[in-house]
C-alpha cells in the first residue's frame, strides 16, 4: 500500500511540473534571463557546466535542482534536496550526467564523452524552500580542433624541429601559424615553461600568427626548446609545436698551459695545450710563434662541444728564446672576433760564442808590438759559468766568476809573431759547454824559423855535398828574402848569394865540408816588408858518427812484437838490426864492419873475425821487429843495433827469451848451432862474381878521388866543387845475409846498390 501512495504521488508531481515549466519555457522566458555563460567543450571528452546554487540568504536552503536543454519545458536532469543536504540528494540514474556539488567549486554537472548533439543552451533551475527560483544559463559549444600549425623562419621558411643556426649577439626571428579552429585560437610562445610572447593577429580570416622576434640572442638559448601553443580555450589543452634552437656560440676563455718546467731545452720535444671554453661548435685553435704559423697540432673536444683542446708538440732552437707563442680561437662558423692567449718563450740553450776584436784599427795591418782586445760574444740561457780563452790548444785564461763584459774580453800586449794563430773561447752553462768559431789572428811580422827548425843537425862526410834548407813563417808571406851566414870557432863568413836558391819560404844552399874546419854552424836570415829576422835558423853541421844505442827495447810477449826509441842516428840515414843469437854466444860488434854492403855470399859457420854467427838477422827501417818463431827447446837473446854509414852501434841486449811451441816455424836444421844450409851454385857464382866487380870498382874511383883531393885542398868548403869523398877502408865483406834458410832480411826502401854506396861512404 505504502508503495502504491508513493508512485501515485509522482505522477502527480510530474505533470504539476509540466503544466507550470511549460509556461516558463517560452522563448520570451529566455529573453528575459541573463546571457548564458559559454562553455566550450572537445568531442569525446568531458566537460563541467556550472551553475550558480549559492543561498540568497544564509537561513535558506534549496529544495530541488532542475536541468534543462535549450528550450524544452521538461528537466533532463533533476536533484531532489527537500529532504536531506544538498550533498546528500538523491541523483538521477542516468548513464553520462553527474550533478557534482561542493562548498568550495559550487554546483557543476558533469557530461561525460561529450556528443555532437550535446551543444546548445542548458538552463540550470534552483528552487529555494523561502527565496524565489533562480535561472542560470550555460551556452555549451563544441570545438573546432586547428586544422595545421606551422613556424617559419625569417626567410620564410618552414621549420620542423631545430631552428638555426643563429649567432650569439644577433637577433632570432620565428613565427607561428595557426590555420582552422573555433573559437580562433589564440597563439602564444613558451620557453621552459614560461611564455614568452603572447600577441596573436590575424593574417587572414581562417589563420592565426604569433611572430616571435628576440632582439639578441645570448648564450642561455644554447640547445633552448621553444614552443608554439595554439589554445583554443584554457579548458582545452592546447596544441604544440615545439622547435629546438640552433645557437652558435662564441669563445668565452682561452688559455696557454705548459706541462712540467716552464723552461724550454732546445733539442728536447715539449707539450704545450692550449685550451678554449665556450665555442659551439668547436672553436678552430690555430698556433703562432712570433706570427708566423705553427702546423702539425692535434686538436680534441671535450665535454661536449664547448671545451676545445689544441696540443701542440714545440721543438726550438735558441733562436726561438723570448718569442711570443700565441695560441687563437675562433669560431669559423659566425662572425665574430677570436681570442688569443700569447705567453714568451723561456728557451735553455748551450752557450753560442764567436770572437770578434774589439779595435777600430785596420785588422789587416795589426803588426809586430801592437795590442789587441779580443770579446767573447755571449748568447746564453741561463748565463755562462766560466769563460776559458785558447790560443791553438793551450789555455791562455781562465774566467771563473763572468759578472760583467770585460770578464769576456782577452787582452793581448805586445804581439809578436808567436801571438798569430787561432783563439777559441770556451764557456758552459747548464744546458753544456760550448766553443766559439775560431778567430784567426793573422799579424804582420818579421820572418821567424818554421816550428821544429830553429836549430837542426846535419851529419856530413868529408868531401860529401849536403843540401842545407832553410824554412820560416812570415806575414805578409810574399816578398821573403833570404841571406846565409857560416860560423865557426873563428870566424863568421857571408855566403854569396849565387850560392843561395829560394822559393817562397824555404831556402837552401849547397855545402861540401873539406877540412876538420868545416865543420861549423850555417844561419840562415829572412825578410820582409816588415823587417828581418831577429833570430836566425841554425843548421849546425857536424862530423857524421856511428848512431847511438836503440833504447827502451820490449817485447810483447802476446803479438811477439820488439819496439825500441831511436836514437841519435849519428847525423846520417841509420836503419836497425836485430840479431838473434843462441844464449852467452859471442857478438860482433866491429863498428867499422859495413853492413849489408854486399850481397849474399858463402861463408864459413865463423863471423869474418871468428865469432860464433847469428842465427836470423833482420833489418827494418824503423826500431820495431816482428819475431818470426824460434825453437821452444833453446834460450835466445836478442841483440838490437842502429846502424849508418859509419857503421853499428853499440847493441841492446835482450836476454833469455824463449819462444812459445804455438809459435814454432819450420827450420832445416833442429840444432841451431848446426843452422847452416847449403847454398845453390847459382848464389855462389853470384856472390863471387858481385865481390870481384866490387873490388875493381873501389880501385877506380879510389884513384881518381886522390887526384881531386890534391887539386883542392886549399879551396874553402863553400868554392869547392860538391864531390863524394873517394876515399875507403878497405872492407872486410858483408857478414849479413850468409846463414842460409835460417836469414830473414826486412828489405828498407834503400836498394842494394843504394846500400853499397853508403856503405861505400861509411869511411873517409
Amino acid at each position: 500500500m505504502r508503495s502504491a501512495g508513493f508512485l501515485v504521488f509522482v505522477i502527480l508531481s510530474l505533470i504539476e511540473l509540466r503544466t507550470s515549466s511549460s509556461a516558463d519555457d517560452t522563448l520570451e522566458f529566455q529573453k528575459t534571463l541573463p546571457p548564458p555563460v559559454m562553455v566550450w567543450a572537445l568531442k569525446g571528452h568531458n566537460v563541467e557546466l556550472p551553475c550558480d546554487v549559492s543561498l540568497p540568504t544564509p537561513e535558506d536552503r534549496i529544495n530541488m535542482i532542475l536541468w534543462f536543454k535549450d528550450t524544452t519545458g521538461i528537466p533532463f536532469y533533476s536533484l531532489d534536496a527537500r529532504d536531506s543536504e544538498l550533498y546528500k540528494a538523491e541523483q538521477m540514474a542516468v548513464s553520462r550526467w553527474y550533478f557534482k556539488f561542493t562548498k568550495s567549486t559550487g554546483g557543476k554537472l558533469m557530461i561525460a564523452n561529450v556528443l555532437e548533439s550535446d551543444k546548445g543552451v542548458y538552463r540550470c533551475r534552483i528552487d529555494f524552500s523561502d527565496s524565489p527560483t533562480r535561472n542560470f544559463r550555460v551556452q555549451l559549444s563544441l570545438v573546432d580542433p586547428p586544422e595545421s600549425i606551422f613556424v617559419m623562419d625569417s626567410q620564410g621558411v618552414e621549420v620542423h624541429n631545430v631552428a638555426g643556426p643563429y649567432f650569439e649577439g644577433y637577433d632570432l626571428q620565428l613565427s607561428c601559424t595557426v590555420k582552422g579552429g573555433r573559437p580562433k585560437p589564440s597563439v602564444s610562445w613558451w620557453m621552459n615553461g614560461t611564455k614568452i610572447d603572447d600577441f596573436t593577429e590575424q593574417v587572414f580570416q581562417d589563420q592565426s600568427t604569433n611572430r616571435l622576434l628576440i632582439p639578441v640572442v645570448t648564450r642561455d638559448l644554447w640547445q633552448a626548446v621553444v614552443e608554439c601553443r595554439a589554445s583554443s580555450t584554457p579548458s582545452i589543452p592546447a596544441q604544440i609545436k615545439t622547435i629546438q634552437l640552433d645557437v652558435y656560440l662564441k669563445p668565452l676563455t682561452i688559455k696557454i698551459v705548459q706541462s712540467g718546467s716552464r723552461e724550454l731545452s732546445v733539442g728536447r720535444s715539449h707539450q704545450i695545450q692550449c685550451e678554449s671554453v665556450g665555442s659551439v661548435p668547436a672553436a678552430n685553435i690555430t698556433w703562432f710563434l712570433d706570427g708566423d704559423t705553427i702546423k702539425h697540432s692535434f686538436v680534441t673536444v671535450m665535454d661536449g662541444t664547448e671545451r676545445t683542446v689544441s696540443n701542440l708538440t714545440l721543438q726550438v732552437d735558441a733562436h726561438d728564446h723570448g718569442k711570443e707563442l700565441t695560441c687563437r680561437a675562433e669560431n669559423s662558423r659566425m662572425y665574430a672576433p677570436a681570442i688569443t692567449h700569447s705567453i714568451r718563450l723561456n728557451v735553455t740553450y748551450p752557450p753560442i760564442l764567436s770572437v770578434k776584436p774589439v779595435s777600430i784599427m785596420d785588422l789587416d795591418q795589426i803588426r809586430e808590438g801592437d795590442d789587441l782586445q779580443l770579446n767573447c760574444k755571449v748568447d746564453a740561457n741561463p748565463p755562462i759559468r766560466y769563460i776559458n780563452w785558447y790560443h791553438g790548444s793551450q789555455v791562455i785564461s781562465t774566467t771563473s766568476e763572468v759578472r760583467h763584459q770585460d770578464h769576456r774580453r782577452l787582452f793581448l800586449t805586445n804581439l809578436n809573431a808567436s801571438s798569430s794563430g787561432e783563439y777559441v773561447c770556451v764557456a758552459s752553462n747548464s744546458e753544456g759547454v760550448s766553443r766559439s768559431v775560431p778567430y784567426n789572428l793573422k799579424l804582420l811580422h818579421t820572418p821567424e824559423c818554421a816550428p821544429g827548425t830553429y836549430s837542426t843537425m846535419i851529419g856530413a862526410l868529408r868531401h860529401e855535398t849536403v843540401e842545407v834548407k832553410c824554412a820560416v813563417k812570415s806575414n805578409p808571406e810574399s816578398g821573403v828574402k833570404f841571406s846565409w851566414t857560416y860560423n865557426n870557432s873563428r870566424e863568421t863568413l857571408p855566403i854569396p848569394g849565387s850560392r843561395v836558391s829560394s822559393d817562397g819560404l824555404t831556402s837552401s844552399v849547397q855545402y861540401t865540408p873539406i877540412t876538420e874546419s868545416d865543420f861549423g854552424t850555417l844561419a840562415c836570415w829572412a825578410s820582409n816588408q816588415i823587417g828581418k829576422q831577429r833570430v836566425p835558423c841554425y843548421v849546425h853541421i857536424v862530423q857524421a858518427k856511428t848512431p847511438d844505442t836503440p833504447a827502451n827495447c820490449s817485447l810483447n810477449n802476446e803479438t811477439s812484437i820488439i819496439t825500441c826509441s831511436p836514437g841519435y842516428d849519428g847525423g846520417l840515414k841509420q836503419y836497425f838490426l836485430m840479431e838473434v843469437r843462441n844464449t852467452e854466444d859471442p857478438i860482433d860488434n866491429e863498428v867499422d864492419t859495413p853492413p849489408y854492403a854486399e850481397l849474399p855470399q858463402q861463408l864459413n859457420d865463423q863471423d869474418s873475425d871468428g865469432g860464433t854467427p847469428a842465427l836470423y838477422r833482420i833489418r827494418n827501417d824503423e826500431a820495431l821487429f816482428s819475431l818470426d818463431s824460434l825453437d821452444t827447446d833453446y834460450t835466445y837473446d836478442l841483440y838490437l843495433f842502429a846502424v849508418n854509414a859509419k857503421g853499428k852501434s853499440e847493441p841492446y841486449r835482450i836476454p833469455n827469451v824463449k819462444m812459445r811451441s804455438s809459435q814454432k816455424l819450420p827450420r832445416t836444421n833442429k840444432d841451431p848451432s848446426s843452422a847452416m844450409a847449403q847454398v845453390s851454385p847459382l848464389l855462389i857464382f853470384i856472390g863471387i862474381s858481385g865481390s870481384v866487380l866490387a873490388i875493381i870498382a873501389l880501385v877506380v874511383v879510389t884513384g881518381i878521388i886522390l887526384l881531386c883531393r890534391k887539386k883542392d885542398q886549399t879551396t874553402p868548403p863553400l868554392r869547392r866543387n860538391s864531390q863524394r869523398s873517394a876515399q875507403r877502408n878497405s872492407m872486410r865483406g858483408s857478414q849479413l845475409n850468409n846463414y842460409g834458410d835460417n836469414i830473414f832480411i826486412k828489405t828498407s826502401p834503400m836498394s842494394d846498390a843504394e846500400s853499397d854506396d853508403e856503405m861505400n861512404e861509411g869511411k873517409s
